[in-house]
C-alpha cells in the first residue's frame, strides 16, 4: 500500500512537504527538472505568443505527445477550494509573484496582472538565475513575495471569481499555483486542455430545498460555473439543483459563492492521480 495517494489517505499530494522539495525526487527526475529549468521559461514565453492565433486542431500524433508531456512531466491539476489553496502556500519553501504570461499571449493589450504564483524550485531557479528581479531595470516580469501576499492575492482572485490550479513540473513535484483559470493557455486547445485534471473532489448539491434562484433570481452558481456543470430548474415535481459529474472540475467555487449553503465538496470516486500516473478509484476514504 503506497503512502500519499488520495486512496488511501485523504490527502492531496500537494499538501505533502515530500512534493514540494524537488530534492526529494529521484535522480533522473531532477536531472530532468535541471534540463528544463533554463528552456522551459522562454518556450512559455515563446508558445503564449502564439495562443490567440490557435485555430488548427492538434492531429492524433500531436495529442498522444501532448497528451503524455502535459500529464507525466508537467501538467496542472485543480485545486478543490479556498482553504487547500492556501495551505499550499504554507507548505511551500519560496514564492516568487510572476505575471500572467498565458494573457499576455493572448491579449497583449490587457494591462499587465501579476497572480501566477511560482513556488519552490520555480521560485528558486528565479532567485538564483534572475537577479535582475525586482530591479529598476528589470522588465515587471515579477517581484518575491511573503506567502501572507500570496494568499491575499489568492483570496483575491477567487473572490473574483477565478478558481485555482496548482502547477507541477517535474511530475509531480508542485511548481506554481495559477489564478487565471479562462487565461490559461491549457484551455485554448479545445480537443485536449493542457493536462485537464480535475480536483479530486467534486461538487454536490446537499440542500437543493435552499436554493433561492427562481425567488431572487440568483445566478451565482450556473453563472460562475466554467464547466458548465450546474442547472437549476423547476418542473412539477419541484425545484432541482443538478451537478453533472462528468463536467464538474471541483474547483469550489459554486460552495464559496452561494449564499444559501446549497453545495459542498465530497470525495470524488475516481480521479488521474500525478503521483502514481494512474487513474485510482477511491472507494475506501471517506469523509470524517
Amino acid at each position: 500500500m503506497c503512502d500519499w495517494c488520495y486512496l488511501h489517505t485523504g490527502r492531496p499530494w500537494y499538501l505533502d512537504k515530500r512534493f514540494h522539495d524537488v530534492k526529494n525526487a529521484p535522480g533522473w527526475l531532477q536531472m530532468v527538472a535541471n534540463f528544463m529549468a533554463g528552456p522551459l521559461g522562454s518556450f512559455v514565453e515563446d508558445s503564449t505568443k502564439a495562443l490567440e492565433k490557435k485555430v488548427k486542431p492538434y492531429n492524433a500524433l500531436q495529442r498522444v505527445v501532448y497528451e503524455f508531456v502535459s500529464r507525466d512531466i508537467l501538467g496542472a491539476q485543480v485545486v478543490a477550494g479556498l482553504d487547500e489553496a492556501l495551505q499550499i502556500v504554507d507548505t511551500a519553501n519560496d514564492v516568487f509573484l510572476h505575471r500572467c504570461n498565458c494573457m499576455r499571449g493572448i491579449n497583449p493589450e490587457h494591462p499587465e496582472v501579476q497572480r501566477c504564483i511560482f513556488l519552490n524550485h520555480a521560485a528558486t531557479y528565479t532567485r538564483k538565475n534572475r537577479p535582475e528581479v525586482g530591479t529598476p531595470h528589470d522588465p515587471a516580469t515579477g517581484k518575491f513575495v511573503d506567502p501572507e501576499v500570496a494568499k491575499e492575492i489568492i483570496k483575491r482572485e477567487r473572490q473574483e471569481g477565478h478558481f485555482t490550479q496548482v502547477m507541477y513540473s517535474p511530475r509531480p513535484y508542485v511548481d506554481c499555483i495559477c489564478n487565471c483559470d479562462q487565461w490559461c493557455g491549457r484551455w485554448k486547445v479545445p480537443e485536449l486542455p493542457w493536462a485537464n485534471t480535475p480536483s479530486f473532489k467534486m461538487a454536490s448539491p446537499y440542500k437543493a430545498d435552499e436554493c433561492n434562484y427562481r425567488t431572487d433570481e440568483c445566478d451565482k452558481c450556473t453563472n460562475g460555473c466554467y464547466a458548465h456543470a450546474i442547472s437549476v430548474y423547476e418542473d412539477r415535481e419541484g425545484h432541482h439543483v443538478d451537478v453533472d459529474q462528468e463536467k464538474c472540475i471541483g474547483c469550489g467555487l459554486c460552495v464559496e459563492k452561494c449564499p444559501e449553503g446549497v453545495f459542498k465538496l465530497e470525495p470524488r470516486k475516481k480521479i488521474w492521480d500525478p503521483v502514481v500516473l494512474k487513474v485510482i478509484e477511491q472507494n475506501l476514504y471517506k469523509e470524517n
